[in-house]
């Protein structure tokens, strides 16, 4: 459910924060007053184009947020999404647009827009007279079919599920059967490069352990020369007399003198059994450092040689066949997969035919399985259909779902293509919606839709935006009332500007267009039941609300929330 709405610096809204609730919450305004301005900031906020003329004159940048308060359903379907909800099981969605760029975020995490748009998907449904214009489409009527199939046939689902991951298998084995289309000399070919390849990093032999080796082996030999001057110089500090005493005479001397000393301190004893210590290790290491010269500190330009061209073999075959040594040996695995199939060419094809042609057929059946089972719902779901449009005021309108099967497509839900057909009136030839439909009608046919599948809509939140369009009298009434019954399991969001809708409504919002300044802006706020009843007075006078339109409102209103509760 949508709890609340914050616009800023969106064309004329300066700083705007709306509360909505469960139940029907209804926008009004006079006309020009900014109502368009809200379905604007929210489309904006959940992923459609934003403009930088969108900004509010005078200010860097616009921005809009939208909190949702998630059911569990929904919470699971976020979290598959990789979205977190807060403590509170709240989202919050947000949009900040500059004149150089637009920023998302989801609970403070930046996300890209199309995250954002799966994300709305699930939480909130709007229509306006754009947005009813889906409902024309095949896909979206295929859609609506099925979500009543589902509720209908609890083994639809698993149908759909079983044909969608077998047009999955059925695609593969397609697409791996148009590589074995090539000529023998083509073949041929291919094998005489796969052979070359694998037979290449075979003869390497490689190894990622000794790519280590050779690294630490190179470094040696490359700078042997540093390595022989630098021992020499520790060989000449510890043990080499220049002149002076060299660090193992001095050692030694210290060990005479204190053992002459011992004598007289007996205290000096655990000095002279250390110092005694050091004089046996650096006489250790003198044979180890006299070792280590005379055996390592040689240039062997033989063995460089060796290890250098090793190195740049190795080094080639990773700039030929993968970055490390661990994807280039996996890569010869592949290729030699391949040169195995290529070479049992002929069998191979046949066996990936014969997959194929075992898909196709479990695709021809779940398709009938799919098209009886949805053949089965178009009837009853057109009748619950004609029946709401009834209520809506289309007394004599004739509704038709039309299910056809494309024999030769496999398309992602089966081969069925749904159409739509109605007749507003007696006499008129059933047509299909897009081609008799206004754009009023449409949304009226959305709204007697919603209201069949309302149980089956797993989404909380509907926004409707002049559904009211080029309707008065009666049939507004009519719309009115169905906007209850859907908003009894829903939320609805409507902006109208209809006494009958209006006087309908939970919750009351009134949008109004200030001029201070010489500055105009828009402000939305929750009308009270007394401010309510004005605001239904103005929409039914038009200009000056008199005593006697006053009253009709309060009636109006009085009996409305009456008929809501009875």
């Amino acid at each position: 459910m949508l709890t609340e709405l914050r616009v800023q610096n969106f064309a004329l809204i300066d700083d705007v924060t709306v509360e909505f609730h469960e139940g029907l919450n209804i926008l009004s305004g006079e006309t020009g007053a900014g109502k368009s301005i809200i379905m604007g900031s929210v489309n904006m906020a959940l992923g459609s184009k934003a403009s930088k003329d969108s900004i509010r004159r005078g200010c860097n940048s616009a921005y809009v947020e939208l909190t949702f308060h998630l059911s569990e359903s929904q919470k699971e379907r976020i979290a598959a999404l990789d979205l977190d909800t807060d403590e509170d099981d709240n989202l919050v969605i947000s949009r900040k647009i500059t004149d150089t760029k637009s920023l998302s975020r989801i609970n403070g995490e930046t996300v890209n827009l199309s995250v954002v748009r799966e994300a709305a998907s699930i939480l909130i449904d709007l229509h306006g007279q754009t947005d009813n214009q889906t409902i024309t489409r095949h896909d979206k009527q295929l859609e609506l079919l099925d979500a009543f199939a589902s509720a209908e046939n609890g083994a639809f689902e698993d149908f759909l599920s079983e044909y969608r991951a077998t047009l999955a298998s059925y695609r593969e084995v397609t697409k791996k059967l148009d590589s074995f289309d090539m000529d023998e000399a083509k073949r041929l070919r291919e094998i005489s490069f796969l052979e070359y390849v694998i037979d290449e990093i075979e003869q390497a032999e490689l190894s990622e352990e000794e790519e280590e080796e050779l690294a630490e082996q190179l470094k040696k030999l490359s700078n042997q020369q540093s390595i022989a001057e630098g021992m020499g110089h520790v060989r000449s500090l510890l043990f080499e007399s220049s002149g002076s005493s060299c660090a193992s005479d001095q050692v030694s001397e210290a060990v005479q003198t204190l053992q002459k000393l011992v004598v007289y301190d007996r205290d000096l004893e655990q000095t002279v059994s250390s110092l005694t210590d050091v004089e046996a290790l650096l006489s250790d290491l003198a044979k180890e450092v006299d070792t280590y010269c005379d055996l390592s500190c040689e240039t062997d330009p033989a063995e460089l040689d060796r290890i250098t061209r090793r190195v740049d073999q190795i080094h080639d075959l990773k700039n030929k066949y993968g970055r490390t040594i661990a994807e280039v040996l996996e890569y010869q695995a592949k290729q030699s997969e391949l040169l195995k199939e290529l070479k049992d060419y002929q069998i191979h094809k046949e066996e990936n035919e014969q997959q194929q042609k075992a898909l196709r057929e479990r695709l021809l059946m779940l398709g009938e399985k799919l098209h009886k089972a949805r053949k089965k719902a178009a009837g009853p779901l057109a009748d619950r259909i004609s029946t709401a449009l009834a209520d809506l005021n289309f007394l004599n309108a004739e509704f038709e779902i039309r299910v056809e099967r494309q024999e030769e497509s496999f398309l992602s839900e089966g081969q069925d293509q749904v159409s739509f057909y109605i007749s507003p009136n007696p006499g008129e030839v059933l047509k299909p919606i897009s081609e008799i439909a206004s754009g009023g009608e449409l949304s009226r046919i959305m709204l007697a839709l919603k209201t069949v599948l309302a149980d089956e809509d797993e989404i909380e939140s509907f926004v409707f935006d002049e559904i009211d369009a080029g309707i008065s009298g009666r049939t507004a009434q009519k719309v009115a009332e169905k906007l209850i019954t859907l908003s009894g399991s829903h939320q609805v969001i409507c902006i109208s500007h209809l006494s009958q809708i209006v006087s309908m409504a939970d919750y009351h919002y009134l949008i109004e267009k200030k001029v201070e300044g010489g500055t105009t802006r828009t402000e939305i706020r929750q009308l009270d039941y007394e401010d309510s009843v004005t605001e239904i007075a103005r929409l039914l006078s038009g200009t000056e609300v008199t005593q006697s339109v006053l009253d009709t409102a309060w009636e109006m209103k009085d009996l409305a929330q009456k008929a809501k509760y009875h």
